[in-house]
């Protein structure tokens, strides 16, 4: 009885991991293009990271981004954002890549990471080059 008991219980709970495996994670939050520069525009404080090629980011970027490797943007952000609490907004080239680094960045403390929707692509505002 108490074997039956015991294997019904491994069976449950490996079922129960096996589905949490499997659960669509939900993305972290997203900044649209004509939100983020209203935000700039009105003087709010954000860091923008931006972890396209370096040759597309010299081409065009928005003004005050900090180019850094995708796989450099947790570090990127120790150094540039003040505190963990601090805004902090993922450029992609299309807002992909930047879900899943804005997750990353979310688990390293850095609860207010957004991506940007839509990447550079979406973006209409103003471009440095």
């Amino acid at each position: 009885m108490r074997v039956r008991l015991a294997i019904s219980v491994i069976l449950v709970l490996t079922g129960i991991l096996v589905l949490r495996a499997y659960e669509p994670r939900s993305a972290p939050p997203s900044v649209g293009p004509g939100e983020l520069e209203a935000t700039l525009r009105s003087g709010g404080k954000v860091v923008l990271i931006d972890v396209r090629p370096r040759e597309h980011y010299l081409r065009s970027r928005i003004p005050g981004s900090h180019h850094t490797a995708a796989a450099e943007a947790i570090q990127a952000a120790r150094r540039l954002a003040r505190d963990p609490d601090e805004e902090i907004v993922i450029i992609s080239e299309t807002g992909r890549e930047g879900v899943d680094l804005a997750r990353q960045l979310q688990n390293a403390g850095f609860g207010r990471t957004k991506f940007l929707r839509g990447g550079i692509k979406a973006w209409k505002g103003p471009l440095a080059n």
